[in-house]
């Protein structure tokens, strides 16, 4: 028995070593140009089709749909149904979340009344999606602008999501950065 565990604790381990050791030779790019604006994101959703959105942009579309759909919905109800959207490819999984330390920021989050996390159930995917409800829609904005100011697209130790998706909607705010593709 304790020679089962051994191999398979070994194979972990060299599985997540594995997994890090990727060439990291691109050239990376600063969270500033990887975060797009909200103006940006319409304009460019306006000007492409469905199949042309990236992958964050394809999310945030579901996100307007779900609400417009049921504005009632909690915060951890439109990140379960994110969750189900049919571009994530990887087993996923979604939770609330209290004001602090947030996967994926370089400071603490705070001032938001609800929050729902969905995000890859386990594995080495840059991706992070959140969902927050604000007391108001001017509110929403700012608070928008503060999680762009604070991303960090390079918080995992093996991997960076290549884009940031943030964009207020009534008192709701859509945050996600992600790989350019599903794949």
């Amino acid at each position: 028995m304790k020679k089962i565990l051994s191999v398979i604790l070994s194979l972990s381990i060299m599985s997540v070593l594995t997994a890090c050791s990727g060439d990291d030779t691109e050239s990376k790019t600063s969270s500033e140009e990887t975060t797009q604006t909200t103006a940006e994101i319409v304009s460019e959703a306006e000007t492409q089709s469905q199949s042309e959105l990236t992958f964050a942009q394809y999310l945030l579309d579901d996100f307007r749909t779900i609400i417009e759909a049921d504005p009632a919905l909690t915060t951890e109800q439109i990140a379960e149904e994110l969750s189900k959207n049919e571009q994530i490819l990887f087993s996923s999984m979604f939770m609330p979340v209290e004001e602090g330390f947030l996967q994926g920021f370089t400071q603490e989050i705070t001032g938001f009344e609800s929050g729902a996390t969905f995000a890859p159930a386990m594995g080495s995917i840059a991706f992070v999606g959140y969902v927050f409800e604000l007391s108001d829609e001017d509110t929403a904005k700012t608070f928008a602008e503060t999680l762009k100011s604070c991303a960090d697209p390079r918080w995992q130790i093996c991997v960076e999501a290549e884009e940031t998706v943030c964009e207020a909607v009534g008192n709701r705010v859509f945050f996600v950065m992600a790989p350019l593709s599903n794949q």
